[in-house]
C-alpha cells in the first residue's frame, strides 16, 4: 500500500470502528476481513498484543475461522472500504459460544421433530424403552429456550423484539391456519422428510463459520433421475486458501452424510461386483435353506 493510502487509511480508522480490507498474505494469498485500531473492541484476544495497535504499523483483523483477531501490517493492504452496515458492534467470545451452542440445540430440534415424523410421539429408541420422543422433544425445546434467554442476556438479541416477533408470527398462522381450513386436503402444504432435510442444511449453513454468510447460500432440488433425487449445494466458502476451502467442504459433506439417516433419507451407490456377490451368496443360501425346511416337513 502506498504511503498516502495507508495515511488516508489510518485516518478512516480513526473516525470509523471497523473496516473491510483486503490484504495479502505471506503465503501470498489474498484474504478479505473486517479490521480495526480499536483497542476496546480486541480486548484480550489469544491471537495477537494488542499493544501493537499502538504504533501506525499495524492493524488488527478479525478472522472469523479460529474466531479471534490478529495484527497485520498495513503495508500488507491492497484495497478497503467502509461497510455501514457492519455497525460498531463486534460479537465477544462469550456472544460466539452461546450462538455455536443455539446453533447445535436448534439442529437438534430439527432431527427430533424428524424422528416424530417418522415413528410418533410416544415411540422409544430401543436402548432406553422409558423416554418417549416426545420426552426428548420436550427437552431439546427447554434447551432451546434456555439458549434464547442467553442471546437476551447476552446482549445479542432485544427480548422485547422477540416477544413482538412472536405475536407477528403468530398471527401469520391464524391468517394461514384460516385459508387451509376453507382448502381441500390435498391443496395443503405437507411436511416431509427431504422438504425437512433441505430446511436443516440450509440452516446449518448458514450458521457455519466457514461459509461466507452475504453471498447467496441456497439448498434446491435438481431434475429426478433413475439414481434418485439430486440436492444441490449453493455456497460460498469465507476464505480462498485451498487448504482451508477443502477443509469446510469435507467438514460439511462429512456432517450431513452422518445425520442423513436420522430424517430416513439414504445416499444413492450403484451396486459394484462384491454387492453382486454378497447378494447371490444370500439367494444361494435362502434357497438352500428352504429347499431343506421343505424336505423336513414331507419327512
Amino acid at each position: 500500500m502506498s504511503s498516502p493510502l495507508k495515511k488516508e487509511l489510518l485516518e478512516i480508522l480513526r473516525h470509523n470502528k471497523f473496516v473491510r480490507v483486503k490484504f495479502r498474505t505471506k503465503r501470498n494469498t489474498t484474504r478479505t476481513m473486517v479490521c480495526t485500531r480499536n483497542l476496546e473492541s480486541v480486548g484480550n484476544s489469544d491471537g495477537m498484543d494488542s499493544d501493537v495497535l499502538n504504533g501506525a504499523n499495524h492493524i488488527a483483523v478479525y478472522d472469523h475461522l479460529v474466531h479471534e483477531w490478529r495484527a497485520i501490517r498495513v503495508d500488507a493492504v491492497e484495497e478497503y472500504s467502509v461497510h455501514e452496515q457492519m455497525g460498531n458492534k463486534m460479537l465477544t467470545k462469550k456472544q460466539q459460544e452461546i450462538l455455536d451452542i443455539l446453533t447445535e440445540e436448534a439442529a437438534e430440534v430439527i432431527q427430533c421433530v424428524s424422528k416424530i415424523r417418522r415413528f410418533g410421539l410416544e415411540s422409544c429408541h430401543p436402548s432406553n424403552p422409558n423416554y418417549s420422543n416426545l420426552d426428548h422433544l420436550t427437552e431439546e425445546l427447554g434447551d432451546l429456550v434456555c439458549m434464547i434467554e442467553l442471546t437476551v442476556n447476552g446482549g445479542i438479541c432485544d427480548g422485547d423484539g422477540i416477544d413482538r416477533a412472536a405475536d407477528r408470527k403468530l398471527e401469520k398462522l391464524k391468517k394461514f391456519n384460516l385459508q387451509l381450513s376453507n382448502q381441500a386436503i390435498y391443496n395443503q402444504r405437507r411436511l416431509t422428510n427431504l422438504g425437512t432435510f433441505r430446511a436443516y442444511v440450509e440452516f446449518y449453513l448458514k450458521q457455519h463459520h466457514g461459509i461466507s454468510e452475504h453471498q447467496t447460500i441456497m439448498v434446491r432440488q435438481l431434475q429426478p433421475t433413475s439414481e434418485g433425487l439430486p440436492l444441490e449445494i449453493y455456497c460460498f466458502a469465507n476464505t480462498t486458501v485451498w487448504k482451508d476451502y477443502e477443509a469446510i467442504q469435507a467438514d460439511i459433506f462429512d456432517h450431513l452424510i452422518a445425520i442423513l439417516p436420522e430424517f430416513g433419507l439414504r445416499i444413492y451407490q450403484a451396486p459394484s461386483g462384491s454387492d453382486m456377490k454378497i447378494l447371490a451368496q444370500h439367494t444361494a443360501q435362502a434357497t438352500h435353506d428352504y429347499h431343506v425346511e421343505r424336505s423336513t416337513s414331507h419327512s
